[in-house]
């Protein structure tokens, strides 16, 4: 069983000048609830894959600031563990430019 929970806001709302770091817990177990080890993290903005990272038991995070851009985009995590088995968890996120006229 391979599970990922969201520790990030969905949807999360940030101006272009914040970090976009998305966090969450990821588990995996066996038939015999052992755990199995690390998963492959894929990382997706919009259809495009961006990166992929290692994602240990318990919590993460990543900072995929620099693949994102000002507008509405949706971020796709997959997690495949050791055994083949993959789960995904999705976030919209907005990022907005924001200025103030004086």
């Amino acid at each position: 069983t391979v599970k990922i929970e969201r520790i990030t806001a969905n949807p999360l709302t940030v101006t272009k000048n914040d970090q976009v770091i998305i966090e969450y817990n990821f588990y995996s177990v066996d038939s015999s609830n052992e755990e199995t080890g690390t998963g492959t993290a894929t990382w997706k903005v919009g259809s495009s894959v961006v990166a992929t990272s290692t994602a240990a038991q318990g919590k993460n995070s990543f900072d995929i600031t620099p693949y994102m851009s000002v507008g509405r985009q949706k971020i796709l995590l997959s997690i495949t563990d050791e055994a083949g088995t993959i789960a995904t968890k999705s976030w919209d996120v907005q990022i907005l430019d924001l200025y103030i006229d004086f």
